[in-house]
């Protein structure tokens, strides 16, 4: 049983040992096959000189059989062997067919290995026309932001990192392409955007074009959108009723535009008010002219203007009030200091009727007959040899006329006659 495990071992020796030998010196050589070896695109730079560029998406590939020695083949590699197709040779679009060369590493002989088939033989590439050019970025506001907040969409209210996007790619589809679209979210933002965006490249009609061959020399634009909280203001113009005891409400007014819509800070819209005073009238002015042209007034620091408003014509009507020129003539003193003679300088007082239509048209009336008191107080006046102006109190005291409004300037003028030493 010993001789026999011996007898085996020395037959397995033996067998190895023939096996070598003819696989080393009685037959040396054999074949071996690589699969898909990646070819090399060389001179793409020339190809792009010439107008042209590869489009072809998948890298040709190559089966190589070859033959030599056994033991550098099972020494070489898929990635030892290069495979090199010149570009350089093209000069046309469409498809084109290369030839390529075949390249072992140094460390092998340069006759180590014998080509017995290649496939495919040639490689084809797709060439087109090359073109490149700049489109503008636009921006794209998708969505609102809430009711009480205004965003600022408008091109020269958002500010973008750079204007243009440089892009490269076959000509046919470079000339469909005509901004760089870029899509902005509002939708319950109440802070201003800042930040980086990807884009879409797209046609004049802002269709999405395929851009897959398309190289282009930034991936992103960073983009600066406010957003702010706003109200609304009332625009308000006073009415100056000169003393009388007209009520304004009597008065309609018509806005241009009647109110504006402005923006700012929460704490600076805070302490704003509901209204704007574009400014004051008079009654006066009224009968002169029904309408009035403002410049609106400039609004605290942290506050904008939206509407960009300059200017607000305001017209002002009376409708169903009606008014009369008057001028009285006679005074009648009362209150008149003991041992002082007043002298009136004042001739006449200028004044204006306004009241209801109907009443008006009564006094305008040639055989109306109708009466009116103008009383000057001396209560008040001051007891010296200087001229005094009182005001007069003036009124309608036919019946019926106390709705009746008079304005205009009272203003009397008052001399003093001192007759207290003629009388001693």
């Amino acid at each position: 049983m010993k001789n026999k495990i011996l007898y085996m071992l020395i037959s397995v020796a033996v067998a190895i040992g023939i096996w070598m030998y003819v696989i080393t010196v009685v037959s040396p050589e054999s074949e071996k096959t690589y699969y898909n070896i990646p070819v090399v695109l060389n001179n793409e730079s020339v190809l792009n000189d010439k107008g042209l560029m590869i489009v072809t998406e998948k890298i040709p590939t190559v089966t190589l059989k070859l033959r030599g020695n056994r033991s550098d083949l099972n020494s070489l590699k898929n990635s030892d062997i290069t495979l090199i197709a010149d570009l350089s040779r093209i000069n046309d679009d469409g498809v084109q067919t290369l030839t390529y060369s075949i390249s072992y590493p140094g460390n092998f002989a340069s006759n180590a290995f014998e080509e017995l088939s290649r496939s495919p033989g040639l490689i084809t590439v797709e060439i087109v026309e090359w073109s490149t050019k700049e489109v503008p970025v636009v921006v794209n506001p998708v969505g609102e932001v809430p009711p009480e907040y205004i965003s600022y969409t408008e091109p020269g209210d958002i500010t973008l990192d750079r204007e243009k996007i440089t892009i490269t790619g076959p000509k046919e589809v470079v000339d469909q392409i005509t901004q760089a679209r870029v899509d902005v979210t509002l939708t319950n933002q109440t802070q201003t955007i800042s930040q980086s965006y990807r884009y879409t490249l797209c046609n004049a009609q802002d269709e999405p074009v395929d851009a897959a061959k398309i190289q282009v020399n930034v991936a992103e634009v960073n983009v600066t959108l406010k957003i702010q909280r706003f109200k609304v203001l009332q625009l308000v113009v006073d009415i100056d009723t000169q003393g009388s005891s007209i009520d304004a409400s009597v008065f309609h007014k018509f806005f241009t535009r009647d109110s504006i819509k402005v923006a700012g800070s929460d704490n600076a819209l805070e302490n704003l008010g509901d209204t704007l005073t574009l400014g004051k009238v008079t009654i006066a002015e009224i009968f002169n002219t029904s309408t009035f042209v403002f410049d609106v007034p400039a609004l605290p620091d942290m506050i904008h203007d939206v509407t960009n408003t300059e200017q607000v014509t305001v017209t002002i009507t009376f409708p169903g009030m009606s008014y009369m020129q008057y001028t009285v003539k006679d005074f009648t003193l009362t209150n008149v200091p003991e041992g002082m003679t007043p002298v009136i300088d004042t001739a006449a007082i200028p004044l204006t009727f306004f009241g209801p239509e109907e009443k008006i048209a009564q006094l305008l009336q040639e055989d109306f007959e109708f009466e009116v008191e103008a009383v000057v107080d001396m209560a008040n006046a001051a007891i010296d040899k200087n001229t005094n102006v009182i005001k007069a109190q003036i009124r309608i005291t036919t019946p019926g006329f106390e709705d009746v409004n008079i304005i205009g300037v009272r203003d009397v003028y008052v001399g003093w006659e001192d007759t207290s030493a003629a009388q001693e």
